[in-house]
């Protein structure tokens, strides 16, 4: 479960996952799951489950323009 709470957020965060045991480079990440907020500012707490099997998980964020992400909470 990955849990988002954000006020008035512009941008998208997107979750990654890697099978590597050591990730070197941003190539050894996927995309597992986006949080579009790009055209309209959004203030909000919500979570989205996850479903496989990985080694490491990692929220980026690709195109913030306004407001905070208060947190990004993960748990298993």
């Amino acid at each position: 479960t990955v849990a988002f709470y954000l006020l008035n957020f512009q941008g998208l965060i997107r979750i990654e996952a890697t099978l590597e045991s050591v990730p070197v480079s941003d190539a050894d990440w996927f995309k597992v799951y986006d949080f579009d907020s790009i055209a309209d500012p959004t203030t909000n707490n919500f979570s989205t489950n996850i479903t496989g099997n990985f080694t490491w998980i990692r929220a980026t964020v690709i195109g913030f323009d306004a407001g905070t992400i208060t947190k990004v909470m993960m748990s298993y």
